[in-house]
Order: structure tokens, then C-alpha cells, then sequence
């Protein structure tokens, strides 16, 4: 089916660039700038309108090159050694 676009914040293009996933996904966003949102907004910060699918796709592709823990059943405790 389809799906509406998501609107990525300034914070949310931060997490993506602690991942090293912003410049990617900003490529494949269009900004809307110029919006009013919150008062406390820099003039810099814009929203970006990014593609579900397409963002969904470079996370779980970005995921799998890193290490993981796949558990088979549920984990109710943790110790670390």
C-alpha cells in the first residue's frame, strides 16, 4: 500500500548522523524549510520529508553490517562478565 511521507526533525537527522546515514538520507529528502514549529528553532533546522520505504530500507541495510545478537527465546535477565 502507500505510505505518507515521514518528516524528520533537526534531532532526527542528528541520530542519523551518529550513524553516518545523513547525508545519505538527506539526499533523498526534500527540506521544508521555513516552517514554523517551536519558537526555540535555529534558522538552520528545517524538516526533511523523507520516503518511509526508502528510510526504512538504508536503516535495515546500515543494521546489518553491524554486530548482532539474535535471541531465540525471551531474555528476562542480563549479566555482564
Amino acid at each position: 500500500g502507500r505510505s505518507i511521507n515521514l518528516a524528520l526533525s533537526y534531532r532526527g537527522l542528528q541520530a542519523l548522523k551518529a550513524i553516518g546515514l545523513d547525508d545519505k538520507i538527506a539526499t533523498m529528502g526534500i527540506p521544508m524549510r521555513a516552517r514554523l514549529i517551536h519558537s526555540y528553532g535555529k534558522q538552520h533546522q528545517y524538516i526533511l520529508s523523507v520516503d518511509r520505504a526508502n528510510l526504512n530500507k538504508e536503516l535495515l541495510n546500515a543494521a546489518g553490517f553491524e554486530d548482532c545478537l539474535v535471541f531465540s527465546e525471551l531474555m528476562d535477565q542480563y549479566q555482564n562478565n
